[in-house]
Protein backbone atom coordinates (compact mmCIF):
# COMPACT_ATOMS: atom_id res chain seq x y z
CA UNK A 1 0.00 0.00 0.00
CA UNK A 2 1.24 3.46 -0.83
CA UNK A 3 1.10 6.20 1.68
CA UNK A 4 2.22 10.07 1.10
CA UNK A 5 1.41 12.91 2.71
CA UNK A 6 -0.73 15.66 -0.06
CA UNK A 7 0.66 18.51 1.52
CA UNK A 8 3.99 17.81 -0.26
CA UNK A 9 1.82 17.29 -3.36
CA UNK A 10 0.34 20.88 -3.24
CA UNK A 11 2.68 23.22 -3.91
CA UNK A 12 4.12 21.82 -7.03
CA UNK A 13 0.62 21.48 -8.28
CA UNK A 14 -0.31 25.14 -7.98
CA UNK A 15 3.38 26.16 -9.11
CA UNK A 16 2.87 23.69 -11.96
CA UNK A 17 -0.72 25.53 -13.08
CA UNK A 18 0.59 28.83 -13.01
CA UNK A 19 3.05 27.99 -15.34
CA UNK A 20 0.91 25.37 -17.42
CA UNK A 21 0.59 27.02 -21.48
CA UNK A 22 -3.03 28.60 -21.19
CA UNK A 23 -3.23 30.07 -24.81
CA UNK A 24 -6.53 30.52 -25.55
CA UNK A 25 -7.82 29.07 -22.27
CA UNK A 26 -11.09 31.12 -20.73
CA UNK A 27 -10.14 29.86 -17.24
CA UNK A 28 -8.11 32.24 -15.14
CA UNK A 29 -5.42 31.22 -12.46
CA UNK A 30 -8.43 31.33 -10.28
CA UNK A 31 -9.96 28.72 -11.68
CA UNK A 32 -7.36 26.42 -12.41
CA UNK A 33 -6.15 26.66 -8.47
CA UNK A 34 -9.97 25.96 -7.67
CA UNK A 35 -10.18 23.13 -10.48
CA UNK A 36 -7.48 21.54 -8.58
CA UNK A 37 -8.54 22.08 -5.15
CA UNK A 38 -12.17 20.52 -6.05
CA UNK A 39 -10.45 17.44 -7.84
CA UNK A 40 -8.59 16.74 -4.76
CA UNK A 41 -11.42 16.99 -2.29
CA UNK A 42 -13.63 15.00 -4.63
CA UNK A 43 -10.76 12.40 -4.64
CA UNK A 44 -10.27 12.91 -0.56
CA UNK A 45 -14.12 12.52 -0.17
CA UNK A 46 -14.48 8.86 -1.38
CA UNK A 47 -11.14 7.43 -0.16
CA UNK A 48 -12.08 3.88 1.81
CA UNK A 49 -9.08 3.29 3.92
CA UNK A 50 -6.69 5.80 1.63
CA UNK A 51 -7.72 3.86 -1.49
CA UNK A 52 -9.78 5.15 -4.58
CA UNK A 53 -11.94 2.19 -4.91
CA UNK A 54 -12.69 0.67 -8.68
CA UNK A 55 -15.42 -1.98 -9.65
CA UNK A 56 -14.18 -4.00 -12.48
CA UNK A 57 -17.79 -4.22 -14.45
CA UNK A 58 -16.66 -7.51 -16.24
CA UNK A 59 -15.54 -9.22 -13.05
CA UNK A 60 -17.23 -7.27 -10.43
CA UNK A 61 -14.03 -7.14 -8.51
CA UNK A 62 -13.47 -4.01 -5.97
CA UNK A 63 -10.23 -2.80 -7.10
CA UNK A 64 -8.35 -0.08 -4.40
CA UNK A 65 -6.25 2.16 -6.53
CA UNK A 66 -3.89 5.09 -4.07
CA UNK A 67 -4.04 8.37 -5.26
CA UNK A 68 -0.11 9.69 -6.13
CA UNK A 69 -0.07 12.63 -8.79
CA UNK A 70 -2.14 15.09 -10.15
CA UNK A 71 -1.58 16.41 -13.31
CA UNK A 72 -0.96 20.05 -13.65
CA UNK A 73 -2.29 20.69 -16.99
CA UNK A 74 -6.41 21.35 -17.59
CA UNK A 75 -8.33 20.40 -20.32
CA UNK A 76 -10.97 23.00 -21.40
CA UNK A 77 -14.07 21.93 -23.51
CA UNK A 78 -16.61 24.79 -23.70
CA UNK A 79 -17.93 25.17 -19.83
CA UNK A 80 -16.50 21.87 -18.84
CA UNK A 81 -12.80 20.92 -17.84
CA UNK A 82 -10.76 17.74 -17.99
CA UNK A 83 -7.78 17.38 -15.20
CA UNK A 84 -6.15 14.09 -15.06
CA UNK A 85 -4.62 12.21 -12.01
CA UNK A 86 -2.19 9.12 -11.47
CA UNK A 87 -3.29 6.54 -9.15
CA UNK A 88 -1.02 3.42 -8.26
CA UNK A 89 -2.73 -0.03 -8.11
CA UNK A 90 -1.52 -2.12 -5.20
CA UNK A 91 1.14 -3.82 -7.13
CA UNK A 92 2.24 -0.27 -7.99
CA UNK A 93 1.34 0.02 -11.36
CA UNK A 94 0.18 3.56 -13.05
CA UNK A 95 -3.69 3.66 -13.33
CA UNK A 96 -4.42 7.02 -15.24
CA UNK A 97 -7.67 9.00 -14.00
CA UNK A 98 -9.51 11.24 -15.57
CA UNK A 99 -12.29 13.22 -13.67
CA UNK A 100 -14.37 15.49 -15.78
CA UNK A 101 -15.93 19.06 -14.28
CA UNK A 102 -18.25 21.66 -14.66
CA UNK A 103 -19.24 24.51 -13.18
CA UNK A 104 -21.63 25.03 -10.53
CA UNK A 105 -22.35 28.54 -9.22
CA UNK A 106 -18.85 29.53 -8.34
CA UNK A 107 -17.18 26.39 -7.89
CA UNK A 108 -16.96 23.41 -10.20
CA UNK A 109 -17.99 19.80 -9.17
CA UNK A 110 -17.14 16.29 -10.89
CA UNK A 111 -19.71 14.91 -12.74
CA UNK A 112 -17.96 12.42 -14.40
CA UNK A 113 -14.74 10.27 -13.74
CA UNK A 114 -13.06 7.78 -16.05
CA UNK A 115 -10.00 4.97 -14.70
CA UNK A 116 -7.70 3.43 -16.96
CA UNK A 117 -9.60 4.40 -20.19
CA UNK A 118 -8.06 7.40 -22.30
CA UNK A 119 -10.62 6.58 -24.87
CA UNK A 120 -13.27 9.51 -24.47
CA UNK A 121 -10.21 12.05 -23.83
CA UNK A 122 -8.41 11.22 -27.28
CA UNK A 123 -11.53 11.09 -28.71
CA UNK A 124 -12.13 14.90 -27.87
CA UNK A 125 -8.78 16.10 -28.17
CA UNK A 126 -9.41 14.31 -32.11
CA UNK A 127 -12.18 15.66 -32.85
CA UNK A 128 -10.86 19.51 -31.76
CA UNK A 129 -13.47 19.67 -29.01
CA UNK A 130 -10.73 19.26 -26.43
CA UNK A 131 -7.70 21.50 -27.21
CA UNK A 132 -4.50 20.13 -26.84
CA UNK A 133 -0.76 21.28 -26.60
CA UNK A 134 2.18 19.80 -28.57
CA UNK A 135 3.24 18.21 -25.25
CA UNK A 136 0.08 16.11 -25.24
CA UNK A 137 0.21 14.92 -28.94
CA UNK A 138 1.29 11.77 -27.14
CA UNK A 139 -1.86 11.38 -25.58
CA UNK A 140 -4.20 11.77 -28.87
CA UNK A 141 -2.28 9.34 -31.21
Amino acid sequence: MFSFSRKFLILPMLIGIGLSSSTGWAASLTDKVSLQAVMQQHIDSQLVDGAYLRLETDTGEVVPLYPDTAHTIIFEMGEHFVLCYDFRDGEGSAVNVDFYLARADSSFVVFHTSIGDRSTLKMLMKEGRCPSSNDLRQLAS
